[in-house]
């Protein structure tokens, strides 16, 4: 399937995306470790956002939208960082590395996107309003891949088939949407630490999905191959790692000060009742004063 030649010159306008199901590609791979680790980093992001958007739940007014916020933010940064680990693992004789302008511009929009989706999204569980959200952040993810795609230093050009194309967006409509209303929806911290690997799982699989339909036309330079920056990909998973580890102690010291709403009566109707006063039968130890121990004499 070739686009018209003015479809086509309009999209590689406004994204890095240009649609070839001809020719074969070169031959590539991916580094295994890297791959396990960049999962693993797309699950510590969404358990983080999981743990965070309990709080948004917990928390009102502006609070709660901040919280919601931070949740998108680290939702964000795992599928960046998962982005990135990957594309570190990628193997192949003519890559040359990975230049900083399009990754930090992939990271910036992956970041902005995550979060203004989950305020889009909001806190309850309005279908309408999450699908407007997942749409947003879908499109975003898409965009955040083919910009950081175009980070790649490579003696090759690249095209993407458009089954693939059109394969992971909507893949990454349907994943936002849902794990959007995941996020909106109360689960104990025992599910929230279980939904975390198929959200991970889901973002990975999707990368993985799109690459398969990458094609590589190589226009070798005869230069010699760069071996993989192992050191970022380690840096970047520790990082998100350790971002994902305060977001949770974060989440975890919040509940402890502010409980959930529904305790929030129950704590408010101990306080005014220990002002009030209690039976002694309720468990108050009455001290009697001076005179009253000195008749008691």
């Amino acid at each position: 399937m070739n686009l018209p030649v003015g479809v086509q010159g309009a999209l590689n306008g406004l994204i890095p995306l240009a649609l070839d199901s001809s020719g074969p590609s070169a031959p590539f791979t991916h580094d295994r470790a890297l791959a396990a680790l960049s999962m693993a980093a797309a699950v510590a992001g969404a358990y983080a956002a999981l743990e965070l958007s309990a709080r948004a739940q917990a928390r009102e007014g502006r609070v709660g939208l901040a919280w919601m916020a931070a949740a998108g933010l680290m939702l964000g940064a795992g599928v960046w960082a998962m982005h990135f680990i990957a594309l570190v693992g990628l193997q192949t004789p003519l890559l040359r590395g990975i230049s900083a302008g399009p990754t930090v511009a992939s990271c910036i929009i992956a970041l902005v996107c995550a979060s203004t989706g989950f305020l889009i999204g909001g806190r309850g569980r309005n279908l309408w309003r999450l699908a407007i959200a997942g749409l947003w952040f879908g499109v975003g993810s898409v965009l955040m891949h083919y910009v950081g795609m175009r980070g790649l230093v490579i003696d090759a050009d690249l095209t993407y088939r458009p089954l693939f194309v059109a394969g992971t967006g909507l893949g990454a409509f349907a994943c936002s949407t849902v794990g959007l209303w995941l996020c909106a929806s109360p689960h104990p911290a025992w599910a929230r630490f279980g939904l975390a690997f198929p959200i991970g799982a889901a973002v990975a699989s999707l990368h993985f999905f799109d690459i398969a339909g990458t094609v590589l036309a190589p226009r070798p330079s005869f230069a010699p191959p760069v071996p993989a920056d192992v050191g970022a990909a380690i840096f970047t998973a520790l990082a998100i790692g350790l971002a994902a580890l305060a977001a949770w102690l974060l989440a975890w010291w919040d509940a402890r000060r502010e409980p959930a709403p529904a305790l929030r009566p129950q704590r408010a109707a101990g306080m005014t009742k220990q002002a009030a006063g209690a039976e002694p039968n309720e468990g108050v130890v009455v001290v009697p004063d001076s005179s009253e121990r000195a008749s008691s004499r």
